[in-house]
């Protein structure tokens, strides 16, 4: 997960905030259970897809899955704060 989370950053990190992208939408976690309770987790906290190929307003896609933005999903907390 460190490395896909650096790479999408080095790559993706600008574009991504300029698209509003939000923290716990990107690195979110369920407070109490991690990334068990996925409804709760950031694109890039669940790396099934492997790296990021391609960022937009509402969608980050992998190579093999995309994920939607999801306004009315439950909010996580970062996962650096979730791991205190």
């Amino acid at each position: 997960m460190l490395a896909n989370a650096w790479g999408f950053l080095d790559r993706f990190g600008a574009q991504a905030e300029a698209l509003g992208w939000q923290t716990h939408e990107l690195f979110g976690v369920h407070l109490t259970h991690g990334t068990i309770r996925v409804d709760h987790c950031g694109a890039i906290v669940l790396v099934v897809g492997g790296p990021v190929r391609a960022v937009t307003a509402d969608a980050i896609r992998f190579e093999r899955v995309t994920y939607r933005r999801r306004p009315l999903a439950p909010v996580g907390v970062p996962i650096w704060e979730a791991a205190r």
